[in-house]
């Protein structure tokens, strides 16, 4: 399964596309984005108080159909907190939360998830595995303490420093992007930046 890392980043990614050039609290709505977008993961934490980690880990809560309900549920508190389009925080709240669930499609053969229920209780997943992590090594945690130290753990660094790469990989390209579109024709200083970072992180991946 991939780390809140990149499913943060995929709530930043939709939250850019989604955001209004005006909008206000900028930083709150990226915020709830990224939230939204880790939301399918909190499925941990009924199976951690009955010490099984994975017990319910990949269920519906990785489906098209907790996309919806937790965008209308967004879209619900928008309207009632914010005076906002209902529609509009529905389709990218949705969103956020259904980048979690297309990003955990592609772990692999060896972790189906229910991609469309409630319409079918079929398990789906890409026919390979664009991550390098697994939950195969959560089987054993059965408490709040133990996932901790597996979060901590030499292999879950390992996971880290691949996404973060992949991360400041896409930032650097998104801001050459932003420069050529400015006809620029040098490599502006933020875009180095990220880049050094990229190849530090990955670095990081490749030594450990």
């Amino acid at each position: 399964m991939p780390l809140p890392v990149i499913h943060s980043f995929a709530g930043y990614a939709v939250h850019k596309v989604s955001k209004k050039s005006n909008s206000k609290w900028q930083w709150v709505r990226l915020s709830v984005f990224a939230l939204v977008a880790n939301l399918a993961d909190f499925d941990f934490l009924p199976g951690l108080i009955q010490h099984q980690a994975l017990l319910y880990h990949r269920g519906i809560s990785h489906s098209l159909g907790a996309a919806l309900l937790c965008g209308f549920a967004v879209a619900f508190l928008a309207i009632t907190f914010m005076r906002t389009s209902f529609v509009r925080n529905f389709i990218w709240g949705s969103a956020a939360y259904f980048s979690h669930v297309v990003l955990d499609f592609f772990c692999g053969p060896q972790a189906p998830i229910p991609l469309f229920w409630p319409f079918t209780s079929a398990r789906f997943s890409s026919p390979f595995s664009v991550f390098v992590t697994s939950s195969q090594s959560l089987e054993k945690v059965t408490s709040l303490k133990e996932f901790i130290y597996w979060f901590m753990s030499p292999r879950t660094m390992h996971v880290l420093y691949f996404e973060m790469a992949i991360v400041f990989s896409i930032l650097t390209l998104e801001l050459l992007l932003v420069e050529s579109r400015k006809r620029r024709a040098r490599v502006g200083t933020a875009a180095l930046i990220r880049f050094v970072q990229a190849v530090i992180f990955f670095s990081g991946f490749v030594l450990t």
